[in-house]
């Protein structure tokens, strides 16, 4: 079979399919069929049921959403881990856990359990997943989920906002003032004052 790949997205000639690359890791459907490829093997791990389909990888680890389904494959075995409710659905995949905004609620899924780990408290809600961590603009607070507790952490003043993350920490552009947050504390770490202003914030290897 002769396949073309662009990055994370798949094509098996005759059949349109979606692929999610992790690492050194391919996932692909082909036609009904969920695949995964690595340096040294090629195996079928799943059946896709007719109706609604989705993929997300993160970590070699690959979630689906199968109708209200979710599914985790990991190359050693397929597991249901959940179950989605009809309404508003949204998924945050990082550092082979799944975090899952289903209506109000805030869910965490690792393979092991499905947590219950907060609220979305508004209709402004914005999230920031990075290392395993969820933070979330609500409104004016800064919330973090990390599947042990769900704290607020900080709030967020009137005016310009913008938000960075990176390794377990987010960082935030609060009017003309940086602020780092991470599971201690929050705190300012200096002023910008002076306009355009570019950031980069680096990536590092989660622990």
């Amino acid at each position: 079979m002769f396949k073309i790949s662009y990055n994370c997205f798949l094509f098996v000639l005759g059949i349109l399919s979606f692929a999610a690359k992790a690492e050194s890791i391919l996932y692909t459907r082909e036609g009904s069929e969920i695949w995964r490829y690595d340096s040294t093997r090629s195996e079928k791990i799943g059946v896709v049921q007719p109706g609604r389909f989705e993929m997300y990888a993160t970590k070699g680890v690959l979630y689906t959403l199968e109708n209200s389904e979710i599914w985790r494959y990991d190359g050693t075995i397929a597991a249901k881990v959940g179950n989605v409710p009809a309404g508003l659905f949204e998924v945050y995949p990082t550092n082979g856990v799944l975090y899952t905004r289903e209506n109000d609620e805030i869910w965490r899924y690792d393979g092991t359990t499905a947590l219950r780990v907060g609220y979305a408290r508004s209709n402004i809600f914005h999230v920031y997943v990075t290392c395993g961590v969820l933070y979330s603009r609500e409104d004016s607070e800064i919330w973090r989920y990390d599947g042990t507790e769900a704290k607020k952490i900080g709030n967020v003043p009137p005016g310009n906002f913008k938000v960075f993350s990176s390794g377990g920490v987010l960082y935030t552009l609060e009017n003309t003032e940086l602020w780092r947050y991470d599971a201690t504390q929050a705190r300012k770490i200096g002023h910008v004052n002076t306009a355009p202003v570019q950031f980069l914030v680096s990536e590092v290897d989660c622990k």
